[in-house]
Formats: C-alpha cells, sequence, structure tokens
C-alpha cells in the first residue's frame, strides 16, 4: 500500500478565515511528502490554485521538506495560507 510510503497531508478552505472573508470555502490543498518529508506530490483545487500551484511546484522541482514550506511565512486572510496549514497538519509516517 502506498501509506507505508508517503504521508498524506490535507486542510479544506472551509476551515480557513480566507472562506468567511471571500464566501468561497468550496475546495482543498493535499500535500503528499515521502519518508524524508520531501514533497513529491500536491493536488490543489478551488480558487486561484493557479496562484499557489507555484510554490508547491518549485518544492517539488527543488527536493525541498514540508518543514521548510511550513516555516515560510504566508500571507494571513487568503487561500495561499493553505499550503502553510496542510504543511503543519502533516501526520506521522502509516498514520
Amino acid at each position: 500500500s502506498y501509506r507505508q510510503f508517503l504521508k498524506i497531508s490535507i486542510i479544506y478552505f472551509k476551515d480557513l478565515p480566507a472562506s468567511k472573508i471571500h464566501f468561497f470555502s468550496s475546495g482543498f490543498v493535499k500535500i503528499l511528502t515521502d519518508r524524508k518529508n520531501h514533497i513529491v506530490g500536491a493536488c490543489i483545487v478551488g480558487p486561484n490554485a493557479n496562484l499557489m500551484a507555484p510554490e508547491l511546484s518549485l518544492s517539488i522541482r527543488h527536493n525541498l521538506n514540508i518543514l521548510e514550506i511550513a516555516s515560510t511565512p504566508h500571507t494571513t486572510n487568503s487561500y495561499v495560507r493553505a499550503i502553510k496549514l496542510a504543511a503543519k497538519k502533516q501526520p506521522k509516517l502509516g498514520g
């Protein structure tokens, strides 16, 4: 099973302050990491996904650790913050 090798972290837009400000709560950010916490994939569904995709694309291309994304400042009250929150929500391997 892929769960032995990958960790999946997901945050739903309905849980973001931005969804209350912009009155749009449909969507999510999902981040997949390997055993060494490097980002190997991601999925973004929702408004402004095109503005969030480059951050995750660069993270994958440059083999960044999810902890580096979690510690990077992100704009508060925006959907982009979902990336940081998903990174901070990363489960332990196999969990």
